[in-house]
């Protein structure tokens, strides 16, 4: 004698695959340049309305890019800094430049509690690289750069 056994679709969980994204232009930002200037962002993900995070996936970094590009609150890795990163903020710069086909993310350098003005701007523009690579969707086990940040290292230059 067989028993069936009946397992209803929508409790069975498949683990989604990461999605490798290149060409993916990467900016970085801060207080100084959030407009308004602030550590405010769109989205309350769990924290707040404010910019912040390590870049470990129990803390991860702020960054911004445009809604059509990304979910709301949705976890990306980026092996450039090596850093789990969360959309939490829109910027107009992203908004155009997807809408010319340029992928776009901008990633918060700040301090949630120091204006950097101008050494913070000049330092966010030596981090800024050619094209890089994201990974979507993914592991929670990736490399994380816990020495530095480009957050911490812009500021202890304003400290």
């Amino acid at each position: 004698m067989r028993t069936l056994i009946f397992i209803p679709l929508p409790f069975l969980t498949v683990p989604m695959a990461c999605t490798i994204v290149t060409q993916v232009t990467h900016t970085f930002y801060g207080y100084p340049e959030n407009d308004p200037s602030s550590v405010d962002i769109a989205y309350d993900c769990g924290r707040g309305f404010e910019a912040s995070g390590s870049g470990t996936y129990d803390d991860l970094l702020s960054f911004t890019s445009t809604p059509g590009g990304f979910h709301q609150c949705e976890i990306i890795y980026d092996p450039y800094t090596r850093k789990y990163l969360r959309f939490e903020n829109t910027c107009a710069q992203c908004n155009s430049d997807w809408g010319s086909q340029i992928r776009h993310i901008d990633l918060w350098t700040g301090s949630s509690t120091v204006n950097g003005g101008q050494d913070q701007l000049d330092c966010k523009i030596d981090l800024m690289p050619d094209s890089q690579t994201i990974i979507r969707q993914p592991g929670q086990n990736l490399p994380v750069n816990s020495k530095c940040s480009a957050r911490e290292e812009c500021v202890q230059m304003l400290i």
